[in-house]
């Protein structure tokens, strides 16, 4: 750690000795139009929260675009509204797929919030992580501090989340800062606690020519693996589904499949990105003077740089043999790890938009090189002294245990990892300024490495009709060829051992939103078409389907606000899969939330309600513990079952705080409140949090 701080220090030094240009206290950034991803536009930001208790110089958060590094403002998040929502989780989507616990792995139930991360084993944790696209810069004349803490259930099984962010200008330019996360979910079911930490450093440079943004940090996300409920042989969900002989039991009694098995994720990353801007300061006389005006860029040079490590590692200390139908190397436990290190340089030049009457439109190139080195070993447990050996002299010392083939034995004792290179090409059109039509579109195709070959092609576009109750109109498009991940075609561990030559993935993505903010009114309309879809069978292992397969989703979100302090809130979703043994979805989800506001005292502003989620029922994918993937299954159906909180939501000057009774329905309508195959909604619970903001 001391030497990451040291690192940290010179990067700091090193970026302000070439900055030490002085200019005025940068603007706040303009507002940004985003298709879920980072295609920033131009659009207003509501007035923050932090406005309303009078600070006099307010800070601000912006995100960086994330190929010219064009600024855009994001809101703080220190509105009333939602507070309860403590969960990542439901932040990201309304319906998800879960083991049951705060910190537990998850896939969404709805198939376009599903994140597509860059290492296969992150996905089930994406909400969890801190990175460098979802780590907002900050501007702000006052030390600024958020203080996070929520907590709830008995003591012994209580989840806790504790964060903490912390930033101070150096000067007008320049800002530092940092951040800690913590989340700790005991677990109300035996062997389920979840443990991750994210922390880490962010920095700062605002210039007219020169921009800097750099990021340091490091996300651990641990958690023990229970398997479900039943014994290591068979699944028992009689727990929860007839729990007459058991009724006297507590939940951490309850039987579950493995009790000694830990999954871990770490990532550490650095991040540095920098552009310097050419362009021209106009000048005027005044007074006999010369004053100069604002300095107008016209070319952009984009340099980023990012080293990042992912290290998945599965460890089983009790006899694996009767949880899993496959052992490879050691019967009675497992020590598997997969890694992956990247190093990654990019350039690229701009042309920023609106430089004359015939450039109305942005447009820039880049070119962009990844170094990865993978490692996947699943040996650990053979002593380092038996590589001394052969494989008939090793297996004739210890034949109890070792279950090793020779060629697999062979394999483990060369292996020496996978070295690649992805050189990719890229560049983007957009026009984000203006009043009313914005646009971003974007391709790019990778000429060598693991990746050669593929491409892809995106775009959205907005506009917007002040004088139509402020209705705005956008589309999407995404068109692509992928090949899959290095670990769906290859992974060696004690349970599971692939070698596969899948064909490249083909995707088409078109969708469309009618928003229209003065009726709270908001519909949506996506469509998916593939072609050669990877996914995890009812093995548990990668298949690829050679099918065509669409998936459709309708989205509306529509508020009713009854009187000046009654609304009810509705955000519903139906989805169309064509073939659901490939990819298995909800046909309907919702969230429904009706709550009072109001103002008590001219100070403490609530919102008291009650909310419920609801996904109807389908053979959701279960959850295999050694390798940290969701997977299709056809023996269970989950869903059909509602979840109910009610609760209160407060706010007072610079603190908002919540206190909420979870799942305050259990049992009701029916017992059947599982939220993956064989794992459960953690039972009914107290919960309360609050958040406190210092401006000095």
């Amino acid at each position: 750690m001391a030497k990451k701080f040291g690192l940290f220090l010179i990067l700091l030094f090193l970026i302000a000795l070439g900055t030490s240009a002085q200019s005025k206290l940068t603007a706040p950034p303009k507002g940004g139009l985003r298709d879920g991803n980072e295609n920033p536009g131009e659009m207003p930001l509501p007035e923050p929260d932090s406005a309303k208790v009078k600070i006099k110089h307010p800070p601000y958060y912006f995100k960086i675009n994330p190929d010219n590094l064009d600024t855009f403002h994001v809101a703080i998040d220190t509105s009333l509204h939602g507070t309860h929502i403590y969960s990542p989780m439901y932040k990201r989507s309304i319906s998800n797929n879960t083991l049951g616990n705060l910190g537990s792995p998850y896939i969404s139930n709805i198939y376009f919030d599903r994140p597509q991360s860059d290492f296969l084993f992150s996905d089930v944790y994406d909400v969890y992580y801190k990175n460098y696209n979802t780590i907002p810069y900050i501007n702000t004349q006052t030390p600024f501090t958020i203080l996070s803490y929520n907590t709830g259930g008995p003591k012994r099984y209580a989840e806790d989340n504790i964060s903490v962010l912390f930033s101070q200008n150096i000067n007008k330019d320049m800002n530092v800062g940092g951040y800690y996360d913590l989340v700790y979910g005991r677990g109300r079911y035996d062997s389920q606690s979840t443990r991750h930490k994210n922390y880490g450093g962010f920095y700062s440079y605002n210039s007219n020519k020169y921009n800097a943004y750099f990021n340091i940090g490091s996300n651990v996300m641990e958690n023990f693996e229970n398997g479900g409920f039943g014994t290591p042989t068979a699944w028992d969900d009689s727990y929860i589904t007839d729990p007459t002989d058991g009724v006297a039991e507590r939940p951490q009694n309850y039987d579950v499949r493995i009790d000694e098995a830990t999954s871990r994720l770490k990532t550490n990353f650095i991040t540095l990105s920098q552009n310097y801007n050419l362009g021209v300061t106009h000048e005027v006389e005044k007074n006999d003077t010369t004053i100069e005006e604002n300095f107008v860029s016209v070319l952009n040079l984009v340099h980023k740089f990012k080293y990042e490590v992912n290290t998945k590692k599965y460890k089983d200390d009790d006899a694996v043999t009767t949880f899993y139908d496959t052992t490879y190397i050691n019967r009675d436990e497992s020590r598997d790890e997969a890694r992956r290190r990247r190093v990654s340089n990019s350039l690229g030049v701009y042309l920023d938009e609106g430089i004359n009457k015939y450039g109305k439109f942005g447009i820039g190139a880049y070119i962009q090189m990844d170094n990865d080195y993978i490692t996947n070993r699943a040996w650990e447990t053979i002593q380092d002294t038996s590589w001394q050996k052969d494989y008939s002299e090793m297996m004739k010392d210890d034949t109890s245990n070792y279950v090793i083939t020779s060629d697999r034995w062979d394999y483990c004792k060369n292996y020496s990892g996978y070295k690649y290179t992805n050189t990719t090409f890229g560049g983007s059109l957009f026009k984000r300024e203006g009043t009313h039509f914005f646009y971003d579109a974007s391709g790019k195709i990778c000429l060598s490495g693991y990746n050669l070959g593929d491409w892809q092609l995106k775009g959205v576009a907005r506009e917007v009709f002040p004088k139509w109750g402020k209705m705005e109109i956008s589309g999407r498009a995404e068109f692509s060829r992928k090949t899959p991940d290095y670990f769906l075609n290859h992974y060696h561990a004690n349970n599971f051992w692939w070698d596969n030559d899948f064909n490249a993935e083909f995707s088409q993505k078109l969708g469309g939103t009618i928003s229209i903010p003065s009726y709270n009114f908001r519909i949506s309309l996506d469509i998916d078409n593939m072609q050669n879809k990877v996914y995890f069978n009812q093995e548990a292992l990668p298949d690829q389907s050679s099918d065509n397969i669409a998936v459709m989703a309708v989205r509306l979100e529509k508020d009713f606000e009854i009187g000046k302090h009654l609304v009810w809130e509705n955000d519903l979703i139906y989805q169309e899969t064509s073939n659901e043994n490939v990819l298995p979805l909800p046909k309907f989800s919702g969230y429904t939330n009706l709550y009072l506001r109001g103002v008590y005292a001219k100070v403490l502003h609530f919102e008291i309600g009650a909310d419920c989620r609801y996904h109807s029922s389908y053979y959701a994918p279960g959850y295999m513990p050694a390798t940290g993937r969701f997977y299709n299954q056809r023996d269970v159906k989950v869903g059909d079952y509602p979840v109910m909180n009610v609760y209160a939501d407060f706010f007072l000057k610079r603190m908002r705080f919540f206190v909420m009774y979870q799942h305050v329905n259990q049992g009701w309508p029916n017992k059947e409140y599982f939220s993956a195959p064989h794992y459960a909604y953690n039972p009914r619970m107290f919960k309360y949090g609050l958040q406190w903001t210092f401006y000095d």
